[in-house]
C-alpha cells in the first residue's frame, strides 16, 4: 500500500500563518512591533519544526542502521522531509535578510 505524500503546508503548523494573516490585516489597529512579533514567533516555530524532522531522520536513520526498522523507504522520506525543511527555512532566513536590507537602503 503506497501512502500519499503530504506538501509542505502539513509540514508546519497553519496556526501561526493563520495568526499572522490576521495581525496583517489588522495593522491600523495594532501596532507594527505586534505585527514583527508575530512574525519572529512564527519564525520560531518554523526552527523548532525543522529541529523536530532533523531529530526524526536522524532517529529513523540510526534505527535502520541497527536493524530496529527494515524500511529503507521511512527512513528516505524522514530524511527528505528534513531537507526540504532545511531548504525552506534557508530561504525564508535569506528572503527575510533581503527584505531588511532593502528597508534599511529606502530613505526617508
Amino acid at each position: 500500500m503506497i501512502n500519499q505524500i503530504s506538501g509542505i503546508s502539513n509540514l508546519y503548523s497553519t496556526k501561526a500563518t493563520e495568526l499572522l494573516k490576521t495581525k496583517a490585516a489588522d495593522e491600523t489597529t495594532t501596532g507594527t512591533t505586534d505585527l514583527f512579533k508575530m512574525f519572529l514567533d512564527s519564525a520560531k516555530e518554523m526552527v523548532q519544526n525543522t529541529d523536530a524532522l532533523q531529530k526524526d531522520a536522524d532517529k529513523a536513520t540510526l534505527d535502520f542502521i541497527v536493524g530496529d526498522n527494515d524500511n529503507i523507504h521511512e527512513v528516505l522520506i524522514a530524511q527528505e522531509k528534513a531537507l526540504i525543511a532545511l531548504q525552506f527555512t534557508t530561504e525564508l532566513t535569506n528572503k527575510s535578510i533581503d527584505a531588511y536590507k532593502e528597508i534599511m537602503r529606502m530613505q526617508i
